[in-house]
């Protein structure tokens, strides 16, 4: 059942041509897709990570360790980029949004 739904989002997603939203995204494990955003890098040092900013909101946490100077130098620039989506349930029940990763291929 889950996978009918997960399947029917796709396909309305691809039909009407548009990206799709964090909520979307959190539906979508492991499921390949195209996203387009803003590169950013979040947090401090030695706890960086770079994120593509959603244009409809939301970040998504990019996972990659080949294409990771590539990016770097595309801080601040739309881009876009094509994955796995892997989402990852937090511990803390406060947080009620799971944490979303793309993850690249090398």
């Amino acid at each position: 059942m889950k996978v009918r739904i997960t399947s029917l989002i796709l396909l309305m997603i691809s039909l009407l041509g548009c990206e799709p939203s964090y909520q979307d995204l959190s539906q979508m494990n492991k499921q390949s897709v195209q996203l387009s955003g803003t590169i950013q890098l979040l947090g401090n040092h030695p706890f960086q990570e770079l994120a593509l900013k959603l244009p409809k909101g939301g970040q998504v946490f990019i996972i990659t360790s080949a294409h990771q100077e590539e990016l770097k130098s595309k801080l601040g620039k739309q881009h876009q980029l094509k994955g796995t989506i892997i989402v990852q349930s937090l511990a803390n029940p406060k947080l009620n949004r799971p944490r979303i990763y793309l993850k690249l291929p090398d």
